[in-house]
């Protein structure tokens, strides 16, 4: 099997490379990882043929999406696929110095809220946002 090799994503026209790099790590999930080496891990996965890299801003409280994105950013467009999930917005805390992420070590000074959609009476959808209890 080559690792590069884009496979259709069920029924729907899009493809993605078999292998991909996920970028929970890059938002200092289990240890605080340097910036340098945050860069130099997507520099060398991009250079060895990865092609496809999956982020969310709940890791590290966007820390990921902003480091994937401060080297793609460089990188031709059609030489990557990138992910993300919906469904948080992040904002400052009320007392950035005493606060820490519930569940990283490391990552921005950032407090989730939850989004969710609801129908609004014009038929379109509205967005609610919600801080965690």
């Amino acid at each position: 099997m080559d690792p590069h090799a884009k496979h259709q994503v069920g029924d729907t026209p899009f493809t993605l490379p078999r292998l991909g790099m996920g970028g929970a790590s890059l938002g200092d999930m289990h240890r605080v990882l340097p910036e340098d080496q945050a860069r130099a891990t997507i520099e060398a996965a991009h250079d060895a043929g990865i092609g496809y890299f999956d982020t969310s801003p709940w890791y590290g409280n966007t820390k990921s999406e902003l480091r994937l994105g401060g080297v793609l950013r460089h990188k031709s467009r059609d030489s990557f696929v990138l992910s993300t999930k919906v469904g948080r917005v992040h904002r400052r805390p009320a007392n950035p110095d005493s606060y820490n992420h519930p569940a990283w070590v490391g990552g921005l000074v950032l407090q989730f809220h939850m989004v969710s959609s609801f129908p609004m009476a014009n038929g379109s959808e509205g967005l609610m946002v919600s801080s965690p209890s």
